[in-house]
């Protein structure tokens, strides 16, 4: 693997074929000294604060497998993410492997369903009350500890978009929420869309969803993408969601 030059990765977008992922695009459109890019006949590697990494085949000629997969088992990323079929080429051990379809919605397939009340998520009380919720959701709790409240509030509240949260509230309590992160505004990621267990199956999480979307899209967004969970994909084909393919998550310790 070779790196490249900061003023070389304008290129790189011109060998891509079809839509970037998100990831993706956000990996690109990186400050200089936040991002590096390797590459090795048609796939690259790119990297952003030395933690996380796409991995890209272009397609355009044969690589190096071995040699790609040595670099990326040396390299210090704690997440890695890549097109199933370029995943399914390499070798890293010691990392956990997922495989995840991610969907796709767009200003022409959004179909909206609001059956309740929603509001976008502003100021420190709204992100406690976010924090609180998801310490109540199976899988999320320990990624929000005790004690550190009012901290993951803040780095919340001083979010900039195309981060944005809403939420549905009932007796004054935030019971389903969401948000949007890891991308760009034109192209961005839908995280964190989940409902307190008592309000389940009522509609929550469609409204949710659909004021995250319907916000995005006034604002000239042009895609959003998520990884959903087997058994809320329907949820999300009902809103005009649709497979965009199949990606593999790397993940160390």
């Amino acid at each position: 693997m070779q790196l490249i030059s900061h003023s070389d990765l304008g290129n790189i977008q011109r060998r891509i074929k079809g839509p970037l992922h998100p990831y993706m695009e956000r990996a690109l459109g990186g400050s200089q000294g936040e991002i590096k890019a390797y590459a090795s006949g048609s796939i690259i590697a790119i990297s952003w604060l030395d933690v996380s990494m796409v991995v890209i085949d272009t397609g355009d000629c044969d690589s190096d497998i071995f040699c790609v997969s040595s670099f990326l088992s040396a390299a210090r990323w704690s997440s890695l993410l890549a097109e199933k079929r370029t995943a399914d080429r390499l070798s890293i051990p010691d990392a956990e492997k997922e495989d995840r379809i991610l969907f796709t919605v767009t200003p022409d397939s959004f179909i909206e369903n609001r059956v309740h009340a929603v509001r976008r998520l502003e100021g420190n009380d709204d992100f406690l009350s976010l924090v609180h919720l998801y310490r109540k959701i199976e899988g999320m709790a320990a990624f929000y500890p005790d004690g550190e409240e009012e901290e993951i509030a803040e780095y919340y509240s001083g979010r900039r978009y195309p981060f944005l949260a809403a939420g549905a509230f009932c007796d004054g309590q935030l019971i389903s929420a969401g948000y949007i992160s890891s991308g760009t505004v034109r192209n961005a990621m839908i995280a964190g869309v989940a409902t307190d267990s008592r309000y389940r199956n009522r509609g929550y999480a469609s409204s949710v969803v659909s004021e995250l979307c319907s916000i995005a899209f006034s604002k000239g967004m042009e895609r959003l993408s998520l990884w959903p969970e087997p058994e809320a994909e329907h949820l999300y084909r009902t809103l005009g969601f649709r497979d965009d393919g199949w990606y593999t998550m790397f993940r160390r310790d």
